[in-house]
């Protein structure tokens, strides 16, 4: 079993990523492996906060709330953090949610990021929308994710 890093090491491992030359520099937080291990690494003491789960192919998803109108969900396979989902209201008078997704760069393409909005959906009564800043990568999401 590999030796867990501290969280010091690993936090030098994202800012040396997010700062280094181009060709190396990554194009999203999420795309980082130290990232998912610090992640895998909480794991446990956020797996007591679940409330509720589903599963979804391999995966299992992972439901809690925060506070009354903002929720977290993760997607785990086995024992590793594969993606994660904060979501909520921006106001009490909002009738949209709002959410950050991060999938692992292993595990994108695979539906999870569709699931867990879905899910949050089902669970909320509420539909999600887009932030109004995001990647490409989420623009193209959103596009396919409406068209459904």
């Amino acid at each position: 079993m590999p030796k867990k890093k501290s969280p010091a090491q690993l936090q030098r491992e994202i800012d040396e990523a997010l700062t280094s030359k181009p060709a190396k520099r990554l194009t999203s937080l999420s795309d980082n492996p130290a990232k998912w291990a610090a992640m895998t690494d909480n794991w446990s003491a956020e797996q007591r906060k679940t409330k509720k789960t589903s599963n979804f192919k391999k995966y299992v998803l992972h439901w809690y709330p925060i506070d009354q109108d903002t929720w977290q969900m993760w997607a785990t396979l086995g024992d590793e953090v594969v993606a994660s989902l904060f979501y909520g209201k921006n106001s009490p008078a909002d009738v949209t949610l709002e959410g950050a997704i991060e999938v692992h760069p292993e595990h994108r393409r695979k539906g999870l990021a569709t699931a867990m909005y879905s899910w949050a959906e089902k669970l909320s009564g509420m539909k999600m929308a887009p932030a109004a800043q995001h990647t490409k990568d989420a623009a193209a999401f959103w596009t396919s994710y409406r068209n459904k």
